[in-house]
């Protein structure tokens, strides 16, 4: 979490709210659960309903709920987030590799399994226009997002 407030300092879009997206987005996970999202934005209205004004908690669960399926949104705030959020695709070799071997151990699913619905999800990625939606995403991450993905599909399709 730490690590995603600070990449966040580099979007000029950024604000209070962006924060507090990013601070509560996965605050409740749980491996292969699809409501990860709503619980974590009904947390953070929780705690921080009493602080907040309404709309700019509006915002920020809007931002956590985004986090699932990463829609385009013309809202600078939410792409920095969204942006933010997929940074460890673009982090140097070592750290993606132990970040998609965490990923692995979170599903207790057959490997076989796994495998291929990583790869399809890992093509997806590949297959889009762009990555990150923002210049500063763009920049900072995207060729080495892409070298990570194509380099773990290669292993994935390698050890099928």
């Amino acid at each position: 979490m730490l690590d995603c407030v600070e990449k966040l300092r580099d979007f000029p879009a950024a604000d209070c709210a962006a924060l507090l997206a990013l601070v509560f987005h996965d605050a409740v996970y749980t491996a292969g659960r699809d409501d990860n999202e709503a619980k974590s934005a009904a947390l953070a209205r929780e705690i921080l309903a009493p602080y907040i004004a309404p709309e700019e908690l509006a915002d920020i669960e809007r931002m956590i709920l985004a986090t699932q399926h990463h829609e385009p949104s013309d809202d600078p705030r939410m792409a920095a987030v969204l942006d933010v959020d997929m940074s460890i695709l673009g982090a140097p070799w070592p750290r993606y590799l132990a970040y998609a071997d965490a990923v692995r151990r979170e599903y207790a699913i057959p490997r076989q399994r796994f495998d291929a619905g990583r790869a399809a999800f890992l093509s997806k990625l590949l297959q889009s226009p762009a990555i990150f939606r923002t210049p500063p995403g763009r920049a900072k991450w995207e060729a080495q997002a892409r070298d990570n993905i194509a380099r773990e599909l290669r292993s994935l399709r390698t050890s099928a």
